[in-house]
């Protein structure tokens, strides 16, 4: 028998949320939040989902071609928490 899906308003799902998250957590039950621009479903994700596939070489590449953009970061400056963070000037 297919467990039904629970349905909850937004205001319901925000004035119990620790309630639902738990809910969510302990029982695997899955709600769908009803708010004005849709529906949205709250639902337990599972450890295999959360798996992350094999880095191919094209994924490395990309990693690497990317990494020249932040040449002009001032690192010190962003590492402070200065947002946004500011760029190097050249002299």
């Amino acid at each position: 028998m297919e467990r039904q899906i629970k349905r909850i308003s937004f205001e319901g799902f925000a004035d119990n949320l620790a309630e639902v998250i738990d809910e969510v957590s302990r029982e695997n039950e899955t709600f769908v939040v009803e708010t004005k621009f849709g529906e949205i479903e709250v639902k337990r994700v599972s450890p295999t989902e959360l798996r992350q596939r094999e880095k191919t070489q094209e994924d490395k590449d990309a990693f690497l071609a990317s990494a020249g953009a932040w040449a002009d970061v001032d690192v010190d400056g962003f590492l402070s928490g200065n947002r946004p963070p500011f760029f190097a000037r050249s002299s």
